[in-house]
């Protein structure tokens, strides 16, 4: 299996992460094993295919979060998730902070106290580091 097969996987997943993608279901869409095609993604991407949707899917339901009014459990839904408790449950192993938590204090910030989000990123694996700016009037 070669780089471009894995990134055929890949775009697979970015155009489905929303829907339940199985490993059985890869392997059979892209003619793999579902042994070789685990292990040769495993050792290109550095992370399992089941840790990659789950991170593609809290990446985006983190921007939803703090972009738009949506509500929380819309957002679990959106991104692939079949309640909010386990939503909120795998953002907050991922972040160390719940959806309720980020959306006040980015998109309410961001939109009422007229300030933006300036830059946002991981320190960790689990942290989540914010930084506001106020924006002049």
């Amino acid at each position: 299996m070669d780089h471009y097969c894995i990134e055929k996987i890949k775009k697979y997943i970015e155009m489905h992460f929303s829907e339940e993608i199985s490993l059985d279901h890869l392997a059979k869409k892209f003619g793999y094993s579902k042994y070789h095609l685990s292990r040769m993604f495993a050792e290109t991407t550095g992370m399992t295919i089941h840790t990659y949707i789950v991170e593609r899917r809290l990446q985006e339901a983190q921007q939803l979060l703090m972009q738009t009014k949506t509500p929380i459990v819309d957002i679990a839904q959106l991104v692939g998730y079949t309640s909010q408790q386990s939503f909120t449950k795998a953002f907050r192993n991922r972040f160390l902070y719940t959806p309720a938590y980020v959306r006040s204090n980015c998109y309410v910030r961001a939109n009422k106290e007229r300030t933006r989000m300036r830059s946002i990123h991981v320190q960790r694996p689990n942290t989540l580091q914010m930084r506001l700016e106020r924006i002049a009037a």
